[in-house]
């Protein structure tokens, strides 16, 4: 607690973040030239996508309104676990050459309730390594709980 009415809390936790990208189109992305390169498939390829698995660990001051109810605000870090390319028919799964940032950092914004809260993230971070893919920042929002 911040003051004495435990009504501003500094607040620090880790987690687990799983990510899902589906591509739209039959397409992958190809480590080529040093560089992620989208690479399109034959027709027949069905769910090509990039996943990815962090260890979240967000920062936030709590404002405890009244009776439960409460806004955070911070900053998060996520640690790259694992990472890997997938598409079906064939099966195919490419491991860690994603090209994806180690590590990111961002912004949090969390409202809620006793142990349940809805939350956005921004990564201030480009999801690729520099000069290693796109340019882009990752975005996220959900619903969570603690525990």
């Amino acid at each position: 607690p911040l003051n004495r009415t435990r009504s501003l809390v500094a607040s620090m936790a880790f987690g687990f973040a799983y990510e899902n990208y589906t591509f739209a189109n039959p397409a992958t992305m190809e480590f080529r030239d040093g560089m992620m390169r989208p690479v399109m498939l034959d027709q027949s390829i069905k769910k090509s996508k990039l996943r990815a698995s962090y260890i979240h660990i967000p920062v936030v001051l709590d404002w405890n309104i009244r009776r439960g109810f409460f806004i955070s605000a911070g900053f998060n870090f996520d640690i790259l676990m694992s990472s890997a390319l997938k598409y079906k028919f064939p099966k195919t799964k490419i491991r860690h050459e994603t090209g994806l940032a180690p590590i990111q950092a961002g912004v949090t914004a969390r409202i809620g309730w006793n142990r349940l809260y809805a939350y956005f993230n921004y990564s201030l971070v480009d999801m690729y390594r520099h000069n290693v893919g796109p340019r882009g920042h990752r975005l996220s929002a959900g619903v969570g709980f603690s525990f």
